[in-house]
């Protein structure tokens, strides 16, 4: 094990990069053999390697890189083709390579038999020749016997040095005799011409390396620098504000001036004492407004180089953060190829883009996620060589990994050309575990459907295996998606292939939000997650399965008090946002494929914050995920929009308070309620549910029928079916709005239609409330008719 810190970071940094072009190079002459720049690489990597290690005393990995090498110079001179399974071995050497670098750096013994490795990689066509000894020789060593050194033996080519083997035997014949190391040896880059005494070298370092810990910590102060310059700009607004207030002082003090003046001379008094201290008073304040007229120049000069200078820390600090995917891209392509070869498939992985670059974080947190999506790409999505063939496909099936760079966002899509989802298998393993009934699966559209996979735990894979079945990947790319404040969809087509698309920011150290206050606290929502922001009236609000609800571009969108969900001992009552007004300042939020209106005290504007994370101890604080600090020095929480939309899941449709005016229990009771549907069973329920809670119910079977009781009788609300013979309910609503006596009397349609499409074809009729006989229950009827009245 490497016990120097310094030596240790060195070398993992470096063995990385080489084991990388290892990697990607026996992925090329997989494919290519005979490509002899490859080779080069590869054996360059492998001698680089080899040199390093040897430097450092690891005479095991040293021992199998010189192996290694040796097999890529017999192919670049042409002894030695590169065959399927000599590469297949070479992969397994690099393996154990790996290994051996983390013995190395972690002192995990992972026990490995060097003597065998090697024996495992010679290959039957290769001539010997001898390995260079390991970089120990003594200082007076014998010089080497030509003779034996010229000797060769058969099949010996990778034949491990053994422990008490001297080093003349394995010394080459043209190697010149070991000599005594001088006690300080000159140090130079090959080729560096050394400067005489005296003379100045044009030697420099271009380039440092510094720790990531060190960088968050310089961002971490960009930020900071960030809040000091918006502080700035407030207190150059209040120096502005105190020197208008002197200018106007000083001209009522020239004004009381002039009128002591004017009164001396009318009232013939000479007060030369006076006219001085009136003369004194007005030169001093003529001085202080120049002076702070000079201060404001200065401080303005100084606030636009604090912006200048922060703006380009700022920028350079960020950029120092971003990495191309390429870090990452890298692991794939071996992933691929040995997954494959296990399932017996042929696969090739196309990448695209990944120079282009993002946050570090990013970088870090979306390689397990990606990951995941192509292991199932190789193992769900691509079908085997036969099938493919029988489907008149290409027998190797193609996966595409890409990267596209859009304004602030870069776009990732993992496409395979495979079998593609299966809307039928997905709806039958949801039913089968209980996660839809039949009747809700049926009225699913094709992208609803898809989003079931990621359930937690839901597999359609008929068996479970180490690859695939678990349940676990698909839910936990959407939790790590929606960390990095990203979004992800999939869209397929059966036989056709599928595509995932991952929507992310560049960095994570900034963003855009508006920010919302409730009480003396406040609160911040990311913009990019705001789809509106409105003012609600009162009346625009009407009821859905219990739930407060707003037309908004001829959607439903539910609507809730901020601090309801925040669980705040803050309320809003109907007048705090616009006093008098009974409006509501209402900001649309989407995500999780949700839309939901959140009703603020009042929205202030939009900002770019500098994101700070809240720390292990409140990492998992529900509906918020950071922190920043305001301008104006205010302490701001930044509010997760997925927490807020789960939160809102979680709450019932009669557990939430309404905006709307509730009218007494007592008054409830002396109210008639129109009841019009045609099914003698449900009527019956109904008309049961109703009278028990106090109210008078007039039925009705049909639109026609209903529409004569209305005019006959004194009716306060209607609740109504849709489906019913004669007339409808959607056409006994538009009746009744039509109809200047009873267009304002409260519809309620309660009916076992739920589609998105139903529902807005009763808003449109007229419908305050609609109600779905799946979710009905008698509290929910209830609470809707009280709502209304």
């Amino acid at each position: 094990m490497i016990e120097d810190k310094e030596l240790k970071i060195l070398f993992k940094t470096e063995f990385d990069e080489y084991l990388q072009q290892l990697d990607e190079g026996l992925l090329t002459l997989e494919k290519n053999p005979e490509d002899s720049a490859v080779v080069s690489i590869v054996r360059r990597a492998a001698h680089s390697m080899k040199g390093s290690a040897r430097m450092l005393g690891l005479s095991d990995v040293a021992k199998v890189s010189h192996h290694f090498e040796d097999i890529f110079s017999h192919a670049k001179s042409g002894e030695l083709k590169l065959q399927k399974d000599l590469v297949t071995k070479l992969y397994k050497t690099l393996d154990v390579i790996k290994k051996l670098v983390d013995e190395a750096l972690t002192g995990k013994a992972y026990n490995i038999n060097i003597d065998q490795v090697i024996e495992s990689l010679k290959p039957d066509v290769v001539q010997e020749a001898e390995p260079e000894a390991v970089f120990s020789p003594p200082v007076n060593a014998a010089q080497p016997d030509v003779q034996k050194s010229e000797k060769t033996v058969k099949n010996d080519l990778f034949t491990p040095v053994q422990p008490d083997e001297k080093p003349e035997k394995i010394i080459k014949q043209k190697a010149p005799p070991v000599k005594k190391p001088e006690e300080n040896p000159p140090v130079a880059e090959p080729g560096a011409v050394i400067p005489a005494a005296g003379k100045r070298s044009n030697f420099s370092i271009d380039t440092i390396k510094i720790s990531a810990g060190k960088l968050d910590e310089l961002i971490n102060l960009t930020g900071e620098l960030k809040v000091t310059k918006l502080q700035y700009s407030q207190h150059y607004q209040q120096l502005e504000e105190i020197i208008t207030g002197v200018e106007d002082h000083q001209k009522n003090i020239s004004r009381f001036s002039s009128h002591l003046n004017g009164f001396l001379k009318t009232a013939l008094l000479k007060d030369d004492e006076l006219n001085s201290l009136a003369r004194q008073i007005t030169e001093k304040a003529e001085n202080l407004s120049a002076l702070l007229e000079s201060l404001k120049g200065d401080i303005y000069e100084d606030n636009s180089r604090l912006e200048f200078c922060g703006s380009g820390i700022e920028n350079i600090a960020r950029d120092m953060r971003l990495l191309p995917f390429s870090t990452i891209f890298s692991l794939y392509p071996r992933m691929v190829r040995d997954l494959a070869a296990e399932l017996g498939k042929n696969v090739d992985l196309v990448i695209e883009g990944g120079n282009i670059t993002a946050d570090k974080r990013i970088i870090e947190e979306i390689k397990d996620p990606l990951t995941h999506m192509i292991r199932n790409a190789v193992d769900h999505g691509i079908e085997n060589p036969l099938e493919r063939s029988a489907a008149g496909k290409n027998p190797e099936g193609k996966i595409t990994l890409s990267v596209q760079q859009e304004a602030t966002k870069v776009i990732i899509k993992v496409t395979d050309d495979g079998k593609g989802l299966d809307p039928e298998l997905i709806k039958k393993t949801a039913a089968r575990r209980g996660l839809f009934t039949d009747e809700d699966l049926s009225k699913m559209s094709l992208p609803q459907i898809y989003e079931i996979i990621f359930r937690p735990g839901f597999s359609t894979a008929p068996m479970i295996t180490d690859v695939s079945g678990r349940g676990i990947g698909i839910d936990v790319v959407q939790n790590n998606v929606t960390g990095l404040k990203g979004k992800i969809s999939v869209d397929s087509v059966k036989g056709g292939g599928t595509t995932f698309t991952i929507s992310l920011p560049v960095t994570l150290a900034t963003m855009n939000v508006m920010i919302l206050e409730i009480g003396s606290a406040w609160f911040a929502i990311p913009v990019e997650n705001i789809r509106k922001v409105l003012s609600v009236k009162q009346e625009d609000i009407f009821t859905i399965d219990g739930r407060d609800t707003i037309n908004s571009d001829g959607r439903a969108i539910s609507v809730i008090k901020l601090e309801e969900v925040l669980e705040l001992k803050h309320k809003v009552n109907s007048n705090d946002a616009l006093p008098g007004s009974g409006t509501w300042h209402c900001v649309i939020v989407s995500a999780e494929n949700e839309e939901i209106g959140f009703v603020a005290e009042r929205i202030s504007d939009e900002q770019e914050i500098v994101l700070k994370s809240l720390g292990p101890v409140l990492l998992k604080v529900r509906n918020v995920s950071g922190s920043a600090i305001l301008g104006n020095g205010k302490i701001c929480m930044i509010l997760n929009p997925s927490d807020l939309i789960r939160s809102v899941r979680n709450k019932t449709g009669g557990g939430t308070a309404s905006l709307t005016v509730k009218k007494s229990d007592t008054a409830a009771k002396r109210k008639v309620i129109l009841l019009v549907e045609d099914s003698i069973t449900t009527r019956t329920q109904e008309k049961r549910i109703l009278e028990s809670s106090g109210f008078t119910v007039v039925v009705a079977v049909d639109g026609v029928d209903g529409l004569a009781k209305l005019r006959s009788e004194k009716i306060d609300c209607i609740v109504s079916d849709i489906e019913m013979p004669n007339m409808d309910g959607i056409t006994f609503t538009e009746s009744v709005r039509k109809d200047p006596v009873h267009k304002s009397r409260p519809v309620i349609l309660v009916t076992s239609l739920s589609k998105e499409e139903d529902r807005k074809k009763g808003l449109e009729a007229g419908a305050d409330a609609y109600i779905t006989k799946g979710t009905f229950d008698q509290k929910l009827l209830i609470d809707t008719i009280n709502r209304l009245l």
